[in-house]
């Protein structure tokens, strides 16, 4: 009966060591990628604003200033 309950122990913890494995490579792995691929949505995204807001913003001033 004990070598059973050891047996199911065991077992109970490779499976447990699988997981974390699985968590390691994948789970995380997959979570930095779509991170990565947002921040570069992102900046492409800025990067085709600024230039148009930048020079309004300098416009916009310089047209107060006249007045």
């Amino acid at each position: 009966m004990a070598s059973k309950v050891a047996m199911c122990l065991f077992q109970a913890a490779e499976i447990v060591q699988y997981f974390w494995q699985y968590l390691g490579k994948y789970a995380f792995v997959k979570r930095e990628t779509r991170f990565c691929k947002v921040l570069r949505h992102i900046n492409a995204y800025v990067s085709n604003k600024w230039p148009l807001k930048f020079p309004c913003a300098y416009l916009n001033t310089q047209e107060s200033s006249r007045n």
